[in-house]
């Protein structure tokens, strides 16, 4: 039990004496029923309790619907952001690597009736990709085959793809009109008019241009060799000395007309003893097969400076040979060439001659020299012995 003690206070005023007079009773009355202030104690706990319960409640509920509403957000932002790539996150940034590293052959599944997607979008960029490379490598293998007038269909080929394909087509007919204006020009060259020039190129084409303007002064000087070479050749076909040029690798490459009639009348007497001889097919023949000791003839050949003279002979008959090299203005060897002289007859007289003087000085005057097979100079020399 509590007593409730009243207050020792003076009141002046009625209006004080009044509230005396309450808080007296009111004591009074406390004081006399000591389970009351219990009692509302015990209700103020429980209505306290109640309403912490239901503070509690009301936050519980408050959490779990923000978490479920954030769950649910981001469940339908996962499944919009999927509708999107148009598959697994993952599984997008894979096919998206392949395509930009160049592995346009990753197979890429869509989902049934997906267009928009990203994925989509990138089967599609992969796609165009394909066809332009496929496009490119026929290109090449046209234009390697020899078919140069095939082009990419840049047509067929959508935005920027096209524009690449164009690019393409005129950077190979670039390429193609230099080389067929450089095929034209040559030819041009080739057949002695050298008045055409190739364009001036810009830079680093320009070294087709100095090449070409290099082989046209080539040419055209080798075309004026030619000219004077020709005259020589004509010159030397006519003349009467019988002339033979052999190479450095000791093959004969040119004889002239009066040579080829030289070996054509002893045709018959070279055989006897070079049975493979043939008068009209020495040309590229090697000059060894005038030769019993080819090597000795190669060594001499390839260490002469000036010229040099020897004798030939080849079963009856008799051949002096006037040698000299043909060396270019750097000292290196090109060939040889061979003046050849038949005389066979000149030793046959010298011989007769030789033989009638001694029958002579032994006093044998009855001895005559042959004028059947003699002509010129050695017929009348011989007639007048």
């Amino acid at each position: 039990t509590a007593t409730v003690p009243i207050a020792n206070a003076h009141f002046s005023s009625p209006n004080n004496s009044i509230a005396m007079m309450l808080t007296n009773v009111a004591a009074a009355e406390f004081n006399h029923k000591p389970g009351l202030i219990a009692k509302i104690a015990e209700e103020s706990e429980a209505n306290a309790l109640a309403e912490v319960h239901n503070v509690f409640l009301t936050v519980v509920f408050g959490v779990a619907f923000l978490v479920a509403a954030t769950a649910g957000a981001g469940w339908l932002l996962v499944r919009r952001l999927n509708v999107s790539l148009g598959g697994d996150p993952q599984e997008v940034l894979e096919v998206v690597q392949a395509v930009a590293s160049g592995n346009l052959s990753t197979d890429v599944a869509l989902r049934s009736g997906d267009s928009t997607s990203l994925l989509a979008e990138v089967k599609a960029m992969q796609s165009v990709l394909s066809r332009f490379q496929s496009e490119q490598t026929e290109m090449a293998r046209k234009h390697d085959a020899g078919d140069t007038s095939y082009a990419i269909p840049a047509q067929d080929l959508p935005g920027a793809y096209g524009e690449m394909a164009h690019a393409v087509n005129a950077l190979a007919q670039s390429h193609l009109t230099v080389m067929y204006r450089l095929a034209d020009v040559l030819s041009e060259y080739a057949n002695g008019r050298f008045d055409q020039q190739i364009d001036e190129l810009p830079g680093e084409k320009r070294r087709v241009t100095t090449v070409v303007q290099d082989a046209r002064k080539a040419m055209q000087s080798a075309a004026e060799a030619a000219v004077t070479n020709l005259r020589v050749v004509n010159a030397l076909n006519k003349a009467s000395t019988s002339l033979m040029i052999a190479d450095a690798n000791f093959d004969i490459i040119y004889l002239n007309e009066t040579i080829a009639a030289m070996m054509q009348s002893n045709e018959a007497e070279l055989r006897k003893t070079l049975p493979n001889f043939d008068s009209r097919n020495l040309q590229g023949r090697s000059i060894d097969l005038f030769h019993k000791n080819p090597s000795h003839q190669r060594t001499m050949l390839e260490r002469l400076s000036g010229p040099y003279k020897t004798e030939l002979q080849i079963g009856n008959l008799h051949f002096s040979l006037a040698v000299n090299p043909i060396i270019d203005a750097t000292g290196k060897r090109l060939g040889s060439v061979v003046e050849w002289a038949d005389r066979t007859s000149e030793v046959n007289v010298e011989r007769a001659i030789a033989e009638m003087v001694k029958a002579a000085s032994d006093g044998d005057f009855s001895r005559r020299l042959p004028t059947s097979n003699l002509s010129g100079f050695f017929a009348t020399l011989s007639s007048g012995m």
